[in-house]
């Protein structure tokens, strides 16, 4: 992936728990989800704008950049700029102790 255009993170969870915990905060946060989709076969080329996959064992979290996304949709900066709550969810999602 293009590091100027997309943020990769690791996560101690697996993927399913991951992706429980990003939805999890999104639905507290009181934010939208359109919807979760296993892209397994896809998903390298699909541009998705969030996506949670597996590195060999290893969890990862990657995601198109507040900036990237805001240049690709030519968002206005009163438009663009709450994209980067994405970096503090993303955080909060991989750090946080978990709930169980």
């Amino acid at each position: 992936m293009d590091a100027e255009r997309y943020t990769t993170k690791s996560s101690p969870w697996s993927v399913p728990e991951t992706v429980d915990r990003l939805t999890g905060l999104i639905a507290a946060q009181g934010m939208t989800l359109f919807a979760t989709t296993d892209q397994r076969p896809a998903a390298r080329g699909a541009g998705l704008e969030l996506l949670v996959w597996d590195d060999g064992g290893r969890t990862r979290v990657s995601y198109v950049t507040p900036a990237a996304l805001a240049a690709r949709h030519d968002l206005p900066p009163e438009l663009a700029a709450p994209l980067a709550g994405i970096d503090g969810l993303t955080d909060a999602a991989l750090t946080a102790p978990s709930h169980d």
